[in-house]
């Protein structure tokens, strides 16, 4: 009877661990291979709701600071695929920003080519759609006001 119950228990166990283990380890592996072929959004989405443990926290911040450029060149498209002009001039300008914001965060994590690649699409963006270069556009992030800052937003729209 000790017996049974013994092996009752460390089958509920490895049953319990396993449910637990096994899909966070193959949500890992599928985030890990999206990354390796640039599909970030869907690594970033494999991930999320996880707890990510210690030892795939650098690889979880690594997407995280991607993640934080490319939902700026993805907002531009959306807006722009839905002629909002103001807005995805915007995007690209906080795209800008957020670059140099986390450029240091790039570098301790490897990912500055990465990083680099987004930028030249954000920057390419600017200039072929609004004529606004990248000085123009850290220009712009700096100004003190909101006001200011969206003046010279519409401005370059109209």
């Amino acid at each position: 009877v000790i017996g049974v119950f013994i092996l009752c228990i460390s089958i509920g166990v490895f049953i319990i661990l396993g449910v637990e283990l096994i899909p966070y380890g193959l949500n890992i592996s599928t985030a890990e291979r999206y990354y390796e072929r640039e599909q970030y959004e869907l690594a970033y989405n494999e991930l999320e709701g996880l707890t990510i443990k210690e030892k795939d926290m650098v690889f979880y911040q690594k997407l995280q600071t991607i993640m934080i450029l490319q939902n700026q060149l993805d907002s531009y498209q959306s807006f722009d695929g839905l002629n909002l002009k103001p807005e995805a001039l915007n995007a690209l300008l906080k795209g800008v920003s957020k670059y140099d914001e986390f450029y240091a965060q790039t570098q301790e994590y490897g990912i500055v080519g990465t990083y680099d690649s987004i930028l030249e699409q954000i920057t390419n963006a600017l200039d072929t759609e609004f004529g606004v270069s990248i000085d123009t556009a850290r220009m712009m992030n700096a100004l003190e006001t909101q006001e200011e800052y969206s003046a010279q937003v519409y401005d370059i729209i109209n």
